[in-house]
């Protein structure tokens, strides 16, 4: 009898029977007050055990939790129809759920006796020559690495989330190898996502991610994880009821809580399940992210906001007034930013690794796409800084390279005036990504002032507020601002740098908060408090999910978008299967697809070649260098 030792909190131990027929999982837990030794057999009339033993890990509902929830989630499987062979794998197959009465009270009957679930055809298990199964193996492994089965039916007609409710990858690019993404403070960013997908026992599947420069992904996809696990079994409906109390719900694990609380790690890896849940929603009412929003009455969005340790900054009952204000006029300002799209600024051609002639060339091509408010990394060095922000500057005030048909806009216009704007009306900002100590921020920013930017973005650390507020303090004579959130760890940064006038400008970032529910507290405070929002999406995926931010801002919220400009960088869209898009003014146009949710679901041929370290990118000499 052939024997694998899986490596868990307990001892597991896989027997494959000598006819190879039937598999026997045993759990045999140590700890004090445990019940012991629980055993459970998976029996299968099938000559391929192998691969009904991975399928059955894989509908394991926590293959990695303590022993007594291993204990109450194990069941057993068989075959509904008679011996399958090898040539019955190119086809799908059903197998059948056996409750053991034993067990049924503590799993809480989610799934009851005859549920069932499909094991894909030979086509659908492209994880199977990576998942070999031998000594060293984890479960976690197995478990990631499986392709989704078709989500067990319930007896119960309301959909719930699904036993097998978390998938997630580790997506890397090797955005280190061209330059894309660098700055004073992020020298070899390989731009990731720890991507996730919610799985219910209907088709619906909600999609999310955070993210990431590259190493440390796998952390955050761990904690994804664990935090997903408390999301098993419950009934979606009743989730999007109260998006808000589903936040405070998935926030509170005491435990996991503790290595937080409410920031680094943890707390992005709950932006990517709340994102996730959102998506999920948006596609259950077969709208956009941003449109189920708007479309909500001021009563569910204060419901679906967080607002736990910012009542002193704004209460419920201030939100619901806002909200109210805006609420008759939704529409035409919906009808007005359809029509002409979302004013947004470019990154792409400051990065800090680019040469002078690449600088030079993508600014003009920026400014022929229609852009009038540009971005450039500084930080490592004020000769290059300043050399390339005047080559910047040489172009876009220079009217003859506006795009034909185009005139230069009045630097002293409601939207532009207070930005520095030149005589054609273009607007440049500076991002210094927190590389500084308080003094050396004032002293390199006023050594920048002969380029005129319209703002510093993140000098100093991103939980000094006391330090932003001297630094825009210091500033001020010279007409340049302070921006900052990009690094903001929650709502009570936010709550304090606007409470402490330490900022111009505020930059919600769609991940480094946890999801939707807390970006809606941050816009309301904003909105309060007379800041415009002007999103960070300099990252792979942002820029799809913050166009939903901003439109939600400026329809149901703040109400205007006049000095607001949303971050737009031209890198990895193409990995979307609804990327956002730019119009001929440079503005965002409006995602109008009813199936794309949150508008971050991956293409599955950019997940099998980019997911780390088993994707076929990775997995080539180039991409092995690189990770090297």
């Amino acid at each position: 009898m052939a024997k694998v030792l899986i490596p868990l909190d307990d001892t597991v131990v896989v027997c494959l029977g000598e006819e190879k027929r039937v598999v026997q999982i045993t759990c045999k837990s140590e700890r004090p007050n445990d019940i012991g030794t629980i055993t459970t057999y998976y029996l299968v009339r099938h000559e391929i055990s192998e691969l009904i033993l991975r399928l059955a890990m894989a509908h394991m509902r926590s293959p990695i939790s303590s022993p007594l929830r291993i204990e109450a989630d194990l069941y057993s499987i068989q075959a509904s129809g008679l011996s399958l062979d090898s040539a019955d794998l190119e086809a799908d197959n059903e197998f059948t759920v056996k409750e053991d009465s034993d067990f049924g009270e503590r799993r809480g009957g989610i799934e009851a006796p005859g549920s069932s679930f499909t094991l894909p055809g030979r086509a659908a298990w492209r994880y199977l020559d990576r998942c070999p199964l031998e000594v060293g193996n984890s479960l976690t492994e197995w478990h990631r690495r499986l392709p989704a089965t078709k989500p067990m039916v319930s007896s119960n007609q309301r959909a719930t989330t699904n036993k097998r409710l978390t998938a997630w990858e580790d997506i890397r690019f090797p955005t280190s190898l061209s330059g894309d993404g660098t700055d004073a403070m992020n020298t070899d960013c390989d731009y990731s996502s720890a991507y996730v997908k919610l799985y219910t026992d209907s088709d619906l599947t909600g999609y999310g991610m955070t993210f990431t420069i590259g190493r440390g992904n796998d952390i955050v996809c761990k904690a994804i994880e664990e935090l997903a696990k408390r999301l098993i079994g419950k009934d979606v409906e009743e989730i999007f009821a109260n998006m808000g109390n589903t936040w405070d719900y998935l926030s509170s694990d005491s435990q996991l809580r503790w290595i937080g609380p409410e920031k680094g790690v943890i707390h992005i890896a709950l932006g990517a399940v709340d994102n996730a849940l959102w998506d999920m929603y948006a596609r259950s009412r077969n709208k956009p992210l941003w449109k189920l929003v708007v479309d909500m009455t001021p009563e569910e969005i204060v419901n679906a906001t967080a607002f736990r340790y910012i009542t002193d900054a704004i209460t419920r009952e201030e939100a619901l007034a806002m909200l109210k204000e805006k609420a008759a006029t939704r529409a035409e300002r919906e009808a007005k930013v359809r029509e002409l799209g979302y004013p947004a600024y470019v990154t792409s051609a400051g990065w800090l690794g680019y040469s002078d002639e690449k600088v030079a060339r993508l600014t003009r091509e920026a400014v022929e796409a229609g852009f009038n408010h540009f971005k450039m990394k500084v930080g490592a060095d004020r000769d290059s800084d300043l050399r390339r922000g005047k080559i910047i500057r040489s172009i876009i005030d220079d009217p003859q390279y506006l795009p034909p048909g185009l005139k230069p806009r009045d630097p002293n216009g409601p939207d532009l005036v207070g930005k520095n704007a030149g005589p054609t009306g273009s607007v440049l900002m500076i991002d210094a990504n927190q590389v500084w100590d308080v003094p050396q921020a004032i002293e390199y920013v006023k050594s920048l002032a002969e380029i005129k930017p319209w703002f510093i973005e993140e000098p100093t650390a991103p939980d000094d507020i006391l330090g932003h507020a001297a630094i825009r303090k210091a500033l001020k004579p010279y007409d340049i601002g302070v921006a900052t959130g990009e690094h903001a760890h929650n709502r009570m940064v936010f709550k304090q740098l606007l409470q402490a006038e330490a900022i111009d400008v505020c930059q919600i970032d769609s991940c480094r908060l946890a999801g939707v529910s807390e970006v809606l507290s941050v816009l309301l405070m904003a909105a309060k408090f007379g800041v415009p929002v002007c999103p960070h999406a300099g990252g792979v995926g942002l820029c799809e999910y913050v166009i939903h931010l901003s439109l939600i801002d400026y329809i149901a919220v703040s109400g205007t978008m006049e000095r607001n400009v949303l971050e737009f960088v031209d890198h990895l869209h193409e990995h979307f299967l609804y990327p956002c898009s730019i119009n001929k003014n440079g503005r965002y146009n409006v995602p109008s697809n009813a199936k794309e949710g949150y508008s971050i679901e991956m293409h599955e041929s950019s997940i099998a070649e980019y997911e780390f370290p088993n994707g076929s990118y990775w997995k080539s000499v180039r991409g092995a260098n690189t990770a090297a």
